[in-house]
């Protein structure tokens, strides 16, 4: 369990770090994303074990969600896609050993549930972020 919660921690920090640079520095998502995941690459060389793998996997699958346009999903949209992606990939994707492109298909299947259901059901989740919720 603590390996979940460490590796949605990856996870998090992929998305948000990689969609705060494509929003902010006006970099593009593809740059943002190799660029952060070399970093995390060789960061993750200087872990312990066999971890390392997975955790870089994560950040990589992490700046694959992040990708997404911002003004798509808020950050609680994007919070809500990191969750999905990570039961996914903790979960479903040791299964799917050999299958390429095995991440970025976890990633689009995590964006497109938080695009069909959650918009629909909670347009919140769309429209504001945290910063703009107004707590009474």
């Amino acid at each position: 369990m603590v390996s979940f919660f460490v590796t949605f921690l990856f996870i998090l920090a992929g998305s948000f770090s990689t969609r705060w640079l494509v929003q902010h520095k006006k970099i593009s998502p593809v740059r943002v994303s190799s660029g952060l995941t070399l970093l995390a690459i060789l960061l993750g060389g200087l872990l312990y074990g066999e971890m390392r793998h997975e955790f870089s996997s994560a950040f990589l699958g992490g700046t694959f969600v992040g990708m997404t346009d911002h003004n798509k999903f808020s950050s609680m949209g994007l919070l809500f896609a990191d969750l999905i992606y990570a039961l996914l990939f903790f979960f479903i994707l040791p299964f799917n050993i050999g299958l390429g492109g095995a991440l970025g298909l976890a990633a689009v299947i995590s964006c497109l549930l938080i695009h069909t259901f959650f918009i629909r059901v909670f347009p919140m989740v769309r429209r504001r972020t945290f910063s703009s919720l107004k707590i009474d």
